[in-house]
């Protein structure tokens, strides 16, 4: 009497060739070629030891005197081998659908991976062409930075070695309270006018910032003193007024918002950054 094999599934993880896959396909065949027949035999059996019945003597044919009915319970046990053996025919059948399925798809990804010869040429022209167009572009670039360097700092030059700007505060609760005046007025962007009372007098400077100018807008000009700081040119700035004019809170400002020191050094560091990445 046949038993049904006791082996265990054949583990598919790990195979890295399509051959691999191939010599396990027809291992497996085999098994199952051999299981297939072997439960050919057992439901032979099967149907030749079924106890015969009335019907069954009518119908069918004479037997052989000699084809003995096996006892119920060897019956049973073909029965049960035969359910193992179709358990485990699925079980073969389902490994060979994996592997035919890896084979499927180490050839797809070695099709993908092929490159044809002339396209591989081409990449190759391709990537010598810009490699050779990169190398004049950086040289070009590195002329252009020496220009650059040139010209914004003689631009800088003209703009005057030294620049004068002059911010006018809000006035204060305590000012309003006193019921002072607001005694400066602002014609343009470089003119401020006092009026003392008895008579307007003008002046000039390179850019003027009244009540309403942010922190921000006062940063804008100074900012281009940092490129020429980074360019190489010595550069200084500094606030000069009476006490509580707002020199600290121009130059320092607060965290929230901000003045001229804090705003320099992250402008600094930027220009550096950007330079360093070009």
């Amino acid at each position: 009497m046949n038993k049904a094999d006791g082996k265990h599934p054949i583990n598919v993880e790990g195979l890295d060739h399509p051959d691999d896959c191939a010599r396990l396909i027809s291992s497996l065949t085999r098994e199952v070629e051999k299981l297939q027949s072997t439960k050919m035999e057992n439901l032979a059996a099967i149907a030749n030891t079924a106890i015969p019945t009335e019907k069954q003597d009518e119908f069918s044919p004479q037997k052989d005197e000699n084809d003995i009915p096996l006892p119920k319970e060897d019956m049973l046990v073909l029965e049960e081998t035969n359910r193992q053996l179709t358990k485990k025919l699925e079980e073969k059948n389902a490994e060979i659908k994996e592997l035919k399925d890896q084979i499927k798809m180490f050839k797809e990804k070695e099709e993908a991976n092929k490159i044809n010869p002339a396209t591989e040429f081409e990449l190759r022209k391709q990537i010598a062409s810009l490699t050779e167009t990169n190398e004049k572009l950086t040289e070009n670039y590195q002329s252009e930075v020496v220009l650059r360097k040139k010209y914004y700092n003689m631009m800088e030059d003209m703009k005057g070695k030294i620049r004068v700007y002059c911010r006018v505060r809000p006035i204060s609760s305590s000012e309003i309270e006193k019921n002072c005046r607001i005694a400066v007025s602002f014609p343009d962007i470089y003119t401020l006018q006092i009026d003392s009372g008895k008579a307007i007098k003008e002046y000039q400077f390179d850019r003027v910032f009244d009540q309403s100018s942010s922190q921000s807008d006062v940063f804008e000009d100074t900012a281009m003193l940092i490129q020429s700081a980074v360019d190489g040119f010595n550069v200084c700035v500094f606030a000069y007024g009476q006490t509580g004019s707002g020199k600290t809170h121009t130059l320092i400002g607060s965290e929230s918002n901000p003045g001229l020191a804090p705003r320099c050094f992250s402008q600094l560091f930027t220009v550096i950054n950007d330079k360093a990445f070009l």
